[in-house]
């Protein structure tokens, strides 16, 4: 499961992340933690369902682009 201290703070950083990716057009969040994708599949024009990363590293990734926009 989440090591991240607020599971549910990161989730919802995670959804966010993901969902303001160009071509994404759903978000699923499993209870494993994993995060998937609907849409334009990354180097590829294909459209599906794909595995983005974890709840705990897209929170972190979301985290550290935001230092790094500031």
């Amino acid at each position: 499961m989440s090591n991240h201290p607020n599971r549910s703070r990161a989730a919802k950083i995670a959804r966010a992340y993901i969902g303001d990716r160009e071509g994404v057009d759903r978000v699923r969040i499993t209870a494993g933690s994993e995060v998937h994708a609907y849409g334009t599949m990354p180097n590829t024009n294909v459209i599906g369902w794909y595995l983005a990363g974890t709840v705990d590293a897209l929170a972190d990734e979301a985290a550290a682009y935001a230092e790094m926009q500031s």
